[in-house]
C-alpha cells in the first residue's frame, strides 16, 4: 500500500513541476512582451522630449509653423495611457504660448490636430478648453462658450 501512494504522490510533483515550468515559461514570455513594450514606450519618450525641446528652441527663434509641425510629429508617436496626459499638457504649454504672441491660425490647427489624437476623455477636454482660450483671445466669445461646453461634454464621459 506504501508503493501506491508513492506512485500518485511522484506523479503529482512531477505533474505540478511541468505545469510549473510551463508557468515560468509563460511569465518569463509576458515578461520579455511587456520588457519589448516598455522598451518602445521609453523610447517614444525620449523622442518625445527630444520634439519639446525642438519646440522650445522654435519658440525661442519665433519660427512659429513649425511647431506646428513638430507637434504633429507628437501625435504622430502615439503615446498612450499616462503619456497621453504629458502630451496634453505640452498642449497646454504650446498654445498658451501662441495666445500670447497671437499667433491664433496655428495654436487652432495645432489643437485640431490633437483633437484627432487624443482618445481619452480628459485629455480631449483639455483640448477643447485650449480651443475655447484661443476663441477667446480673438474676442469669439460665442466659439469659446461653444468649445468650453464640448469640454464639458467629454469630462462627462469618463
Amino acid at each position: 500500500m506504501h508503493l501506491r501512494q508513492e506512485k500518485p504522490i511522484y506523479w503529482m510533483v512531477k505533474q505540478r513541476g511541468v505545469i510549473f515550468c510551463l508557468s515560468v515559461i509563460v511569465m518569463l514570455v509576458s515578461l520579455v512582451e511587456i520588457s519589448h513594450s516598455q522598451d518602445a514606450n521609453v523610447a517614444k519618450r525620449k523622442q518625445a522630449e527630444a520634439i519639446h525641446e525642438r519646440i522650445r528652441i522654435h519658440f525661442k527663434n519665433q519660427n512659429y509653423p513649425q511647431v506646428a509641425a513638430e507637434m504633429n510629429d507628437l501625435f504622430r508617436l502615439k503615446l498612450e495611457g499616462p503619456d497621453e496626459d504629458l502630451v496634453a499638457r505640452e498642449l497646454i504649454a504650446v498654445v498658451s504660448n501662441l495666445i500670447r504672441v497671437k499667433q491664433y491660425a496655428i495654436a487652432h490647427q495645432i489643437t485640431d490636430a490633437s483633437l484627432n489624437y487624443f482618445t481619452k476623455p480628459n485629455t480631449r477636454a483639455t483640448a477643447w478648453i485650449q480651443k475655447g482660450k484661443i476663441f477667446e483671445a480673438e474676442g469669439k466669445s460665442e466659439n469659446a462658450l461653444t468649445a468650453f461646453k464640448r469640454a464639458e461634454e467629454e469630462a462627462k464621459r469618463r
